[in-house]
């Protein structure tokens, strides 16, 4: 997935580029601009996700494999991932299990089990995104097309503006749109990857291989380039 040239990168987590395989494990941000780059880490041994090499579901991309069980990373807050000056957020993975519900990605938020934003499968097998509202008591929430349980690789993607609306694409399907302007204000949590917003359950069994995100709602020209 190329996007040279598109303005706002501010994080890359490449499968195939920035692992450390030492006791400081870590996946290491491949973006070019980052003042600050935003690795993803987990300093607890046990917790840690495995380096699968050469994996052929993914092209012969080396894939970073998250068990279910107790495995996720974590990056730290940052201005760069709040919705306040709009957000695209790209992951390639490949889930095995669904129609379990496995959450990708999320913006921890107000409370230990919120978010301030979320990508993630439903029991129902829809690919779903939210944004959480500004009183921290309801989502909104663009429930995309029906996935089939078949753990394929793909392309999931949220795009949202600062108005704030939120939008949910998987794949080449089409794009799902729900208005969202009382959107939570920036937060001071961290994302976490594989792992609902409070970091202690509801993990994802999960084989990733990209995730991308930009500091601005990319144009519909800029998508999937």
């Amino acid at each position: 997935f190329l996007f040279s040239g598109v303005p706002g990168l501010a994080l890359d987590l490449d499968g195939d580029k920035g692992i450390v395989i030492d006791a400081a494990r870590g996946w290491a941000d491949q973006s070019p601009a980052a003042a600050i780059p935003h690795d993803a880490t987990q300093g607890t041994t046990a917790k840690k996700p495995a380096l699968l090499p050469k994996v052929a579901a993914f092209n012969g991309h080396d894939v970073i494999s998250f068990d279910g069980v107790d495995d996720f990373l974590t990056i730290p807050s940052h201005a760069d991932f709040e919705l306040d000056s709009g957000l695209t957020v790209y992951v390639v993975a490949a889930i095995p299990i669904p129609p379990v519900t496995s959450y990708l990605i999320n913006k921890r938020g107000v409370g230990a089990n919120n978010a301030s934003w979320m990508l993630q499968t439903g029991t129902s097998q829809k690919f779903n995104t939210y944004v959480r509202n500004a009183a921290n008591t309801a989502w909104y929430l663009a429930a995309g097309t029906v996935l089939a349980a078949d753990g394929s690789l793909r392309f999931y993607r949220m795009r949202s503006d600062a108005n704030v609306d939120v939008r949910a694409r998987v794949d080449a399907f089409a794009e799902i749109v729900t208005a969202a302007p009382d959107h939570v204000a920036s937060s001071i949590g961290d994302i976490v990857i594989a792992v609902t917003g409070s970091g202690g359950g509801n993990f994802t069994d999960m084989a990733c291989a990209r995730i991308l995100i930009f500091n601005r709602a990319l144009t519909a020209a800029e998508d999937y380039q």
